[in-house]
């Protein structure tokens, strides 16, 4: 099969040197408004408590094997009254004891 011979003001994709001066061109121009502080700001979420700071935390030891793992068992720690107590997270503590 014969080879498609390239013109002399084309590269192999087809696009003219002068096109791809121009892509760098723009490209070093953005990066350097960028560190020249003109980049967008950044959304800044409200910081909120991490769920696990205001749970009740519960210490077990873990049944799967004879090892005797622990477990950390995370519930909602709010006192009310009449409200079961739901897990929502457990966490392995590798300790033997």
């Amino acid at each position: 099969m014969p080879r498609e011979v390239l013109s002399d003001n084309e590269d192999n994709n087809g696009r003219q040197p002068q096109t791809i001066f121009k892509i760098c061109a723009g490209g070093m121009a953005g990066t350097t408004a960028a560190m020249l502080g003109f980049a967008p700001k950044m959304a800044l979420a409200q910081a909120r408590n991490y769920k696990l700071l205001r749970a009740k935390e519960i210490r077990n030891t873990c049944t799967y094997c004879s090892v005797g793992c622990g477990l950390l068992m995370y519930s909602p720690g709010d006192g009310a009254k009449n409200a079961k107590e739901a897990i929502y997270h457990i966490e392995g503590d590798r300790t033997i004891r």
